[in-house]
Protein backbone atom coordinates (compact mmCIF):
# COMPACT_ATOMS: atom_id res chain seq x y z
CA UNK A 1 0.00 0.00 0.00
CA UNK A 2 1.36 3.10 -1.30
CA UNK A 3 1.62 6.77 0.98
CA UNK A 4 -1.59 8.70 -0.41
CA UNK A 5 0.35 11.81 -1.13
CA UNK A 6 1.36 13.51 -3.92
CA UNK A 7 4.68 14.57 -4.77
CA UNK A 8 3.91 18.02 -4.44
CA UNK A 9 2.56 17.30 -0.97
CA UNK A 10 4.87 19.57 1.49
CA UNK A 11 3.45 18.15 4.66
CA UNK A 12 4.75 14.66 4.16
CA UNK A 13 7.55 14.60 6.18
CA UNK A 14 5.84 16.67 9.36
CA UNK A 15 3.11 13.24 8.45
CA UNK A 16 5.65 10.49 9.06
CA UNK A 17 7.05 12.25 11.85
CA UNK A 18 3.39 12.61 13.63
CA UNK A 19 2.57 8.51 12.60
CA UNK A 20 6.70 7.71 13.94
CA UNK A 21 5.37 9.47 17.45
CA UNK A 22 1.87 7.67 17.52
CA UNK A 23 2.20 3.94 16.64
CA UNK A 24 2.43 3.80 13.38
CA UNK A 25 5.97 3.45 12.35
CA UNK A 26 5.79 0.11 11.04
CA UNK A 27 3.10 1.35 8.54
CA UNK A 28 5.07 4.11 7.52
CA UNK A 29 7.83 1.62 7.16
CA UNK A 30 5.19 -0.85 4.84
CA UNK A 31 4.42 1.96 2.78
CA UNK A 32 7.60 3.43 1.95
CA UNK A 33 8.21 1.41 -0.89
CA UNK A 34 5.53 2.86 -2.53
CA UNK A 35 7.07 6.20 -2.13
CA UNK A 36 7.89 7.48 -5.34
CA UNK A 37 11.74 7.60 -5.64
CA UNK A 38 11.69 11.70 -6.09
CA UNK A 39 9.78 12.27 -3.16
CA UNK A 40 11.81 9.54 -0.54
CA UNK A 41 14.87 10.77 -1.81
CA UNK A 42 14.07 14.44 0.10
CA UNK A 43 16.29 14.71 3.14
CA UNK A 44 13.01 15.68 5.06
CA UNK A 45 11.56 12.92 3.88
CA UNK A 46 14.00 9.89 4.13
CA UNK A 47 15.18 11.01 7.67
CA UNK A 48 11.70 10.24 8.28
CA UNK A 49 11.57 7.03 6.61
CA UNK A 50 15.02 5.66 8.23
CA UNK A 51 13.06 6.32 11.68
CA UNK A 52 10.85 4.60 11.18
CA UNK A 53 12.42 1.79 10.17
CA UNK A 54 14.32 2.03 13.51
CA UNK A 55 11.27 2.50 15.82
CA UNK A 56 9.89 -0.61 13.45
CA UNK A 57 13.07 -2.17 13.82
CA UNK A 58 12.93 -3.18 10.28
CA UNK A 59 16.48 -3.81 9.64
CA UNK A 60 16.95 -5.18 6.23
CA UNK A 61 14.85 -2.33 5.07
CA UNK A 62 17.09 0.19 6.50
CA UNK A 63 19.77 -1.18 5.31
CA UNK A 64 18.59 -1.27 1.83
CA UNK A 65 17.82 2.54 1.81
CA UNK A 66 21.30 3.20 3.34
CA UNK A 67 23.71 0.76 2.09
CA UNK A 68 23.95 1.86 -1.57
CA UNK A 69 23.14 5.59 -2.68
CA UNK A 70 24.74 9.05 -1.22
CA UNK A 71 22.86 11.06 1.01
CA UNK A 72 25.17 14.17 -0.33
CA UNK A 73 25.09 16.81 2.28
CA UNK A 74 23.81 14.13 4.78
CA UNK A 75 25.75 11.43 4.58
CA UNK A 76 27.09 11.39 7.70
CA UNK A 77 23.23 10.37 8.43
CA UNK A 78 22.92 7.86 5.80
CA UNK A 79 26.78 6.09 7.83
CA UNK A 80 24.48 6.31 10.98
CA UNK A 81 21.53 4.49 10.14
CA UNK A 82 23.56 2.44 8.01
CA UNK A 83 25.56 1.51 11.48
CA UNK A 84 22.12 1.06 12.83
CA UNK A 85 21.05 -1.51 10.52
CA UNK A 86 24.10 -3.66 10.57
CA UNK A 87 24.73 -3.96 14.12
CA UNK A 88 21.49 -6.39 14.91
CA UNK A 89 22.01 -8.45 11.26
CA UNK A 90 25.68 -8.23 10.74
CA UNK A 91 27.69 -7.44 13.81
CA UNK A 92 29.38 -5.11 15.92
CA UNK A 93 32.17 -5.13 13.48
CA UNK A 94 30.18 -3.99 10.33
CA UNK A 95 28.67 -1.32 12.49
CA UNK A 96 31.71 0.05 13.81
CA UNK A 97 33.02 0.12 9.88
CA UNK A 98 29.34 2.38 8.86
CA UNK A 99 30.04 4.28 12.09
CA UNK A 100 33.53 5.33 11.38
CA UNK A 101 31.86 6.78 7.66
CA UNK A 102 29.28 9.01 9.33
CA UNK A 103 31.83 10.37 11.82
CA UNK A 104 34.44 10.87 8.88
CA UNK A 105 32.07 12.71 6.76
CA UNK A 106 30.63 14.95 9.57
CA UNK A 107 34.26 15.49 11.02
CA UNK A 108 34.78 19.33 10.61
CA UNK A 109 31.87 20.61 10.04
CA UNK A 110 29.49 22.14 14.03
CA UNK A 111 26.02 21.26 12.49
CA UNK A 112 26.61 17.82 11.15
CA UNK A 113 28.11 17.13 14.37
CA UNK A 114 25.22 17.98 16.16
CA UNK A 115 22.46 16.38 14.24
CA UNK A 116 24.52 13.02 14.09
CA UNK A 117 25.02 13.41 18.02
CA UNK A 118 21.02 13.98 18.08
CA UNK A 119 20.45 10.83 15.68
CA UNK A 120 22.51 9.18 18.20
CA UNK A 121 20.74 9.93 21.05
CA UNK A 122 17.57 8.68 19.54
CA UNK A 123 19.12 5.51 19.18
CA UNK A 124 20.27 4.95 22.74
CA UNK A 125 23.75 5.53 21.90
CA UNK A 126 25.07 7.44 24.51
CA UNK A 127 29.06 7.15 24.45
CA UNK A 128 28.78 7.52 20.60
CA UNK A 129 26.55 10.52 21.32
CA UNK A 130 29.42 11.83 23.57
CA UNK A 131 31.61 10.82 21.51
CA UNK A 132 30.48 13.54 18.54
CA UNK A 133 29.48 15.86 21.12
CA UNK A 134 33.64 16.13 22.03
CA UNK A 135 34.82 16.36 18.62
CA UNK A 136 32.15 19.46 18.02
CA UNK A 137 33.26 21.13 21.30
CA UNK A 138 36.21 23.01 19.72
CA UNK A 139 35.01 23.68 16.99
CA UNK A 140 32.93 27.21 17.78
CA UNK A 141 34.15 29.22 20.83
CA UNK A 142 30.09 28.86 22.03
CA UNK A 143 28.50 25.70 21.92
CA UNK A 144 24.76 25.31 22.25
CA UNK A 145 23.44 24.70 25.75
CA UNK A 146 22.49 21.56 25.03
CA UNK A 147 25.75 20.44 23.86
CA UNK A 148 27.09 21.57 26.57
CA UNK A 149 24.88 20.31 29.43
CA UNK A 150 24.71 16.93 27.67
CA UNK A 151 29.07 16.67 28.28
CA UNK A 152 28.93 18.26 31.75
CA UNK A 153 26.77 15.22 32.83
CA UNK A 154 28.63 12.52 31.32
CA UNK A 155 31.75 14.30 32.90
CA UNK A 156 30.24 14.16 36.33
CA UNK A 157 29.45 10.57 35.71
CA UNK A 158 33.11 9.71 34.86
CA UNK A 159 34.51 11.75 37.36
CA UNK A 160 37.12 12.66 35.12
CA UNK A 161 38.60 16.38 36.15
CA UNK A 162 39.93 17.20 32.54
CA UNK A 163 36.78 17.14 31.36
CA UNK A 164 35.23 19.14 33.62
CA UNK A 165 37.51 21.90 33.19
CA UNK A 166 36.96 21.74 29.47
CA UNK A 167 32.97 22.19 30.06
CA UNK A 168 33.91 24.50 32.55
CA UNK A 169 35.20 27.00 29.99
CA UNK A 170 32.12 26.00 27.81
CA UNK A 171 29.66 27.44 30.69
CA UNK A 172 31.69 30.15 30.71
CA UNK A 173 30.41 31.19 27.44
CA UNK A 174 27.14 30.46 28.25
CA UNK A 175 24.76 32.55 30.83
CA UNK A 176 24.90 32.70 34.59
CA UNK A 177 21.62 30.65 35.04
CA UNK A 178 23.74 27.94 33.35
CA UNK A 179 27.28 28.36 35.44
CA UNK A 180 24.98 28.24 38.84
CA UNK A 181 23.50 24.98 37.48
CA UNK A 182 26.84 23.86 36.86
CA UNK A 183 27.74 25.32 40.33
CA UNK A 184 24.31 23.29 41.90
CA UNK A 185 25.46 20.13 40.47
CA UNK A 186 29.00 20.31 41.57
CA UNK A 187 27.63 20.89 45.42
CA UNK A 188 25.00 18.06 45.09
CA UNK A 189 27.52 15.33 43.88
CA UNK A 190 30.39 16.00 46.78
CA UNK A 191 27.45 15.77 49.39
CA UNK A 192 26.47 12.40 47.93
CA UNK A 193 29.92 11.30 47.40
CA UNK A 194 29.75 10.79 43.67
CA UNK A 195 32.95 11.02 42.65
CA UNK A 196 34.19 12.75 45.42
CA UNK A 197 38.09 13.21 45.01
CA UNK A 198 38.16 14.72 41.21
CA UNK A 199 34.73 16.75 42.19
CA UNK A 200 36.79 18.21 44.81
CA UNK A 201 39.91 18.77 43.04
CA UNK A 202 37.79 20.66 40.15
CA UNK A 203 36.23 22.59 42.10
CA UNK A 204 39.42 23.84 43.99
CA UNK A 205 40.66 24.39 40.91
CA UNK A 206 37.86 26.51 39.59
CA UNK A 207 37.95 28.68 42.69
CA UNK A 208 41.23 29.88 42.06
CA UNK A 209 40.16 30.84 38.74
CA UNK A 210 37.50 32.74 40.00
CA UNK A 211 38.75 34.04 43.35
CA UNK A 212 35.87 36.41 44.04
CA UNK A 213 32.77 34.17 43.57
CA UNK A 214 31.43 34.38 46.68
CA UNK A 215 29.61 30.56 45.26
CA UNK A 216 32.28 29.09 44.08
CA UNK A 217 34.05 29.86 47.50
CA UNK A 218 31.73 28.11 49.67
CA UNK A 219 31.90 24.86 47.25
CA UNK A 220 35.75 25.83 47.96
CA UNK A 221 35.26 25.51 51.62
CA UNK A 222 33.21 22.57 50.93
CA UNK A 223 35.70 20.94 48.97
CA UNK A 224 38.51 21.10 51.47
CA UNK A 225 36.30 19.89 54.39
CA UNK A 226 35.31 16.54 51.91
CA UNK A 227 39.24 16.35 52.04
CA UNK A 228 39.68 16.63 55.46
CA UNK A 229 41.15 20.04 55.61
CA UNK A 230 38.67 21.85 57.74
CA UNK A 231 40.52 24.42 59.72
CA UNK A 232 40.89 26.35 55.50
CA UNK A 233 37.67 25.49 55.04
CA UNK A 234 36.38 28.01 58.16
CA UNK A 235 39.10 30.78 57.16
CA UNK A 236 37.32 30.03 53.64
CA UNK A 237 33.74 30.63 54.63
CA UNK A 238 34.87 33.47 57.24
CA UNK A 239 36.80 35.13 54.01
CA UNK A 240 33.66 35.09 52.03
CA UNK A 241 31.21 36.66 55.21
CA UNK A 242 33.74 39.16 55.62
CA UNK A 243 33.47 39.82 51.51
CA UNK A 244 30.16 40.08 51.42
CA UNK A 245 29.28 42.40 54.13
CA UNK A 246 31.36 44.89 52.22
Amino acid sequence: CALPISAKEEGLPELITWMNAHGLAPTVSDWSAGVAPEIASRPEVRVTIADAHVIALEWERLKRMTETASWGAQDYLRGAYLARARRPLQGDAAAEAAWQGAVDAAQKDPDALEHLARTTQGFGWKYKTEDVLWRRLPLEPRSPSWVVESLWERALDHGNAGQLASISRAFSQLDSKHARTRDSAITARMLSGTNEQSLSEFAISLHKANPTDVVLTLIHALALHRQGQTPVAQADRKSTRLNSSH
